[in-house]
């Protein structure tokens, strides 16, 4: 049971207002505190990234990738967190027997397979697959590269 200000028992302010013992309303109440407002955990006006879709992708990149010296490993939130995810990060290393990678030439190649590359900070390349973001890691990147944007 609720109690009011004045001590009235079983008086709830929003269905029976004012109330009978001191006429009181909801707007003589006593001001209660403010809920912190915290962003939303997932953007849903965006597409989001779920794992098996992430496997997929992976999947489709490691179809190309090793005519470039490369290889594909999914890392970050849609390998190990559950539920969907903003973006799907993926480490591209260079294979053992190569010497160099093709960068270009797996950019050319997987730009086919659908995937628009949008900006090479180096060691992170950002691109687009299916109208969501995509994360590749260079682990090989010199570091004078553009510096990533925080």
């Amino acid at each position: 049971m609720t109690e009011h200000v004045c001590g009235l028992k079983g008086y709830t302010p929003w269905v029976d207002p004012p109330c009978p013992g001191c006429e009181s309303t909801l707007l003589d109440m006593p001001e209660l505190p403010k809920q912190r407002e915290l962003p939303l955990a997932v953007d849903y006006q965006k597409p989001q990234w779920t794992h098996a879709e992430a496997v997929a992708l992976c999947r489709l990149v490691e179809s190309v990738a090793p005519n470039y010296g490369l290889h594909t490993a999914l890392t970050g939130g849609t390998l190990y967190k559950d539920g969907e995810r903003k973006d799907c990060d993926i480490l591209m290393y260079r294979r053992r027997s190569e010497v160099f990678t093709d960068w270009e030439g797996f950019k050319a190649a997987t730009a086919k397979l659908g995937i628009t590359w949008e900006r090479d900070y180096g060691w992170c390349k950002k691109a687009i697959f299916n109208g969501k973001p995509v994360d590749f890691f260079d682990p090989d990147a010199p570091d004078d590269d553009d510096e990533y944007p925080q």
